[in-house]
């Protein structure tokens, strides 16, 4: 039951935080260069250590990603803050909460690719060892 779930938030992740292009320093493993078919594919089928090698990097690539994302969200809302523009109530519901919002969405999203990542891992020792 506990895969089914890691494998319906892989499929979600993948779907709903689409792979653009490779920025913000994330690793460039092989892994990372998956299509968003290939890796449902790969999270349906994967039973080889290479192949669940392939979505730990895939996965920590994205977790990397996302927290970039998130870093350059959270500076914007620094610098939303600091301008006498938006830092009034009515601009900072469509700003700043805005960008806090997306920061938290996107390290949530972040540790849960980092958890897959580690999933994975686990799932290549375990399926060498058979």
């Amino acid at each position: 039951m506990k895969s089914f779930r890691f494998l319906a938030i892989a499929l979600v992740l993948a779907i709903s935080f689409p792979v653009l292009a490779q920025t913000s320093g994330a690793p460039a493993q092989s892994g990372a260069k998956l299509s968003k078919s290939q890796v449902q594919t790969l999270t349906a089928t994967a039973s080889t250590p290479a192949e669940h090698l392939r979505l730990a990097h895939y996965f920590t690539a994205e977790s990397h990603r996302y927290a970039a994302e998130a870093k350059e969200h959270m500076a914007l809302k620094a610098q939303y803050q600091k301008n006498p523009m938006t830092n009034n109530t009515k601009m900072s519901k469509g700003t700043v909460d805005h960008c806090d919002y997306i920061a938290k969405s996107l390290n949530e999203a972040s540790a849960q690719a980092e958890e897959l990542a580690k999933m994975h891992e686990a799932m290549a020792t375990d399926s060498g060892k058979k």
